[in-house]
């Protein structure tokens, strides 16, 4: 039982309390549920996190790696915390940063600053939200911000009717690959699409993967329209 009363005393107000992450079961299927609350009748369970993947996301500051990849200089990535203790991701040199949040169950980013065609940009968009299980095979949906579009007047005519109507849209969806390792070190693959929706018009935006192996995210690939990049962590 867990309830939240808006005081101590029996018979008190009961306040609505969203949980940071569950999976619904509906037919065997598993769906991650964010913040949000249950629905009476629901079938929930809990999510058990991944020991490699919390390890591999974890980035606490001072930490830093380089990424490399054919066609980009290559990036020297510093995780960091301002003075409102918000964590990022920086390359000094590019001046791009990408502020996320980390959790036991969690990892997503908040926003992102600098240039749309750095490495940075693209892990930005790769990871944009990952569970951090293999438990269950799962599908987790999100929405990036429509800000890491170019600028356009379509946009401005959606900012203009965005209280009544959202027509433009950037659609998330991550599926991770079950850990078969018993000990969970094997390797885990981390997909994504991002997929671009005008009106009742989707288009599929980008295909990403993030290799993550022996606690660390090794590379992650970026599949646009025209070309491939494959890009290379090193520590």
């Amino acid at each position: 039982h867990f309830q939240i009363q808006s005081t101590p005393y029996i018979g008190s107000k009961t306040l609505e309390y969203p949980f940071a992450a569950f999976l619904t079961n509906t037919n065997k299927t598993y769906q991650p549920q964010l913040f949000t609350i249950p629905s009476e009748g629901t079938k929930v369970c809990n999510v058990l996190p991944d020991t490699q993947l919390q390890e591999s996301f974890n980035f606490q500051p001072g930490y830093f790696f380089t990424v490399s990849a054919e066609g980009f200089e290559t990036e020297e990535w510093e995780a960091a915390t301002n003075i409102y203790n918000e964590t990022y991701l920086c390359c000094k040199k590019n001046q791009t940063t990408a502020y996320f949040i980390k959790n036991d169950t969690q990892f997503y980013f908040t926003q992102y600053y600098g240039s749309k065609k750095s490495l940075l940009f693209y892990f930005y968009q790769a990871a944009y939200s990952v569970l951090l299980s293999t438990d269950k095979s799962t599908t987790l949906k999100d929405q990036l911000p429509l800000t890491i579009l170019p600028k356009s007047p379509i946009q401005w005519l959606q900012d203009s009717i965005a209280p009544f109507y959202i027509f433009r849209q950037l659609q998330f969806e991550g599926t991770m690959q079950a850990n078969t390792d018993p000990l969970g070190g094997g390797k885990i693959i981390y997909s994504s699409i991002i997929t671009r929706k005008l009106g009742l018009k989707s288009t599929k935006q980008l295909e990403t993967s993030i290799q993550i192996e022996k606690g660390k995210i090794q590379s992650f690939t970026i599949h646009l329209s025209n070309k491939t990049i494959e890009a290379k962590c090193q520590y």
